[in-house]
């Protein structure tokens, strides 16, 4: 709007119009369009100064406008004259503002499709598992049913007798070669252990039977049709538990009654157990149980070896059922369905189109991550828009599987001195610490789960080791100086590597006994000696074959309350 003071009234109308229209063309400031009508009028104003009559004024005006052009372009032409006019410090703060209010758009904009992605499941990783889990023999040769029924029958220990009498403050069941706590009475543990062995005999008939069976398989399934493979559902595998605990106590309450056969078969029962779990397309979960199964019995043979009298035929006869329990060697950790798994959830957290093949959809990362950095949106959404792509994603996901293929083939002491340990964990910082943090969540402990398999390994050799061992001493009085001796006496196949040296496993004879043991963590041959927590402890050796107690520094007093008495058991 013009101003009383910008001369327009002194002009004739039509030129006081065209002026206005031309200033508000200028779409600038008042202050700037005023000043622009100012001067218009002022110009205009100077070429009317010699017009006498109203109708020369009028006349010259609408020359004027005709010379001047059309209002809007007039307009146009004076704003990119003032726009080019102005100072450097003025264009770059409005080119900075422009691009900042671009930048909240596009954000805004972005975020929304950001938020609002959906992944897409194309493929049924299900039904890959399960196909890889399944061995090409009939159904008669699966033991999963076997076990299936005796997890059915099976009843607590805890229903014969009080907890306190059959299991330790830690949850452990009190094993047969620990001696009691005070305060429980070994007569009425005895009693317990004995009602409840006896009670499930059903469900020992059917391990018996499943013992047998070369093959295990079961089909996995989730709680509910397309919800993804995290949720698999493994069927009482927290049963399994008890059912060992049922078999080793079988086993070591024949020995006491000098069923030794008996006994035996029911160690090789047991470890069959640990077997049929340790298979090639399970879970890890499966796997480690079954190779803490596998270790468990192998303690148990040996015990029996140090406490009861066996005869040369019985432990030759144990050996080569121990041997031909692994004949094609003991088995590597399968990851395949650990891969798959986690391909599964990558297919449903991130979408398959856009940037990168694909982005992280915030609610589903929020679904796996529990890092208490990330709790609110706004964290999580950023740490979606940081993480890699679904394409890049993918592929590392997939490099660090097939890495682990040649790299659980070497032993831990081979990973160190290649200094290839701690390569894992190098190869997914060196792609990026944040960029892949969801998928380092989702991976296994590679170098772990490595380690663990050949634990179990060393634990099944040493047991056949210290077998042939034992049948030695039984046919020539005394035990050989080396392990070598075995092997060309045909007493054992091949002397049993140590997987934390580059040498065999340790083997001293010391007078009329011997020790057994792996070197431990610290790769480094501590003598032997047997250390107050002997499960593969971080410092010290791993024993096989313990030598006299006090052959080893007196181990710490209990507290008074802890003080102990021998089971009769």
């Amino acid at each position: 709007m013009a101003s009383k003071n910008d001369g327009l009234d002194n002009l004739p109308a039509s030129l006081a119009d065209y002026i206005c229209k031309v200033a508000k063309r200028i779409r600038f400031s008042r202050k700037v369009r005023a000043e622009v009508t100012a001067e218009l009028a002022d110009h205009f104003s100077q070429a009317m100064r010699e017009c006498d009559s109203e109708n020369e004024r009028q006349q010259l005006a609408d020359e004027l406008i005709a010379q001047f052009g059309d209002a809007s372009v007039v307009g146009s032409l004076i704003r990119r004259g003032k726009k080019r006019c102005r100072p450097s410090w003025q264009k770059a703060l409005i080119r900075t503002a422009q691009g900042f209010g671009a930048f909240i758009v596009f954000m805004f904009v972005y975020g929304f499709w950001f938020i609002s992605g959906e992944p897409t499941v194309r493929i049924d990783y299900l039904e890959q598992v399960n196909r890889n889990s399944r061995p090409a023999v009939s159904e008669d040769q699966n033991a999963w049913p076997l076990y299936e029924r005796a997890i059915e029958l099976y009843s607590e220990i805890t229903q014969y007798g009080p907890k306190s009498l059959v299991w330790n403050d830690d949850g452990r069941i009190f094993s047969p070669w620990y001696e009691l706590p005070s305060e429980i009475d070994p007569a009425e543990h005895a009693k317990t252990i004995r009602n409840w062995v006896q009670a499930n005999q059903p469900v020992l008939d059917q391990l018996e039977q499943a013992s047998k069976k070369e093959h295990f398989w079961l089909e996995y399934n989730t709680s509910s049709p397309g919800i993804g493979i995290i949720h698999v559902h493994i069927p009482q595998l927290s049963r399994y538990k008890g059912l060992h605990h049922l078999v080793f106590w079988q086993g070591w309450l024949d020995f006491q009654q000098g069923n030794m056969d008996e006994g035996l078969d029911w160690i090789i029962a047991y470890l069959k157990m640990g077997k049929h779990l340790n298979r090639t397309g399970s879970t890890l979960i499966e796997q480690f149980v079954g190779i803490a199964i596998n270790q468990l019995g192998n303690e148990v043979l040996v015990r029996a070896l140090g406490r009861f009298e066996f005869t040369f035929e019985q432990l030759a006869r144990v050996q080569g059922r121990l041997e031909a329990l692994y004949a094609d060697g003991y088995p590597r950790v399968d990851i395949e369905f650990e891969r798959l798994l986690v391909l599964d959830i990558l297919q449903r957290s991130f979408t398959d189109s856009g940037f990168g093949g694909g982005h992280l959809v915030p609610r589903e990362f929020e679904n796996f991550i529990e890092d208490k950095r990330l709790a609110n949106a706004v964290s999580i959404v950023t740490a979606c828009m940081i993480h890699a792509g679904r394409d890049k994603t993918l592929r590392l996901a997939h490099e660090m599987f097939d890495l682990s293929g040649d790299f659980y083939g070497l032993t831990p002491y081979q990973l160190k001195e290649k200094g290839l340990a701690g390569l894992f964990d190098e190869k997914l910082m060196g792609s990026g610490k944040y960029r892949y943090y969801f998928l380092s969540s989702l991976l296994p402990p590679m170098e772990l789960v490595g380690e663990i398999a050949f634990r179990g390994k060393a634990s099944h050799d040493a047991t056949i080791t210290i077998l042939a061992l034992k049948r030695w001493q039984m046919l020539k009085g005394e035990y050989p100086e080396t392990l070598e001796e075995l092997v060309a006496g045909g007493f054992l196949k091949e002397v049993p590597d140590d997987p934390f040296s580059a040498r065999p496993l340790v083997y001293r004879r010391v007078a009329d006994d011997f020790t057994l043991y792996c070197v431990g963590h610290n790769f480094t041959d501590d003598g032997g000696e047997l250390a107050e927590d002997n499960n593969w402890p971080k410092e010290g050796d791993k024993i096989f074959w313990t030598l006299p107690k006090e052959k080893y520094r007196v181990p710490k007093k209990p507290k008074a309350a802890q003080r102990v008495r021998k089971t009769n058991l």
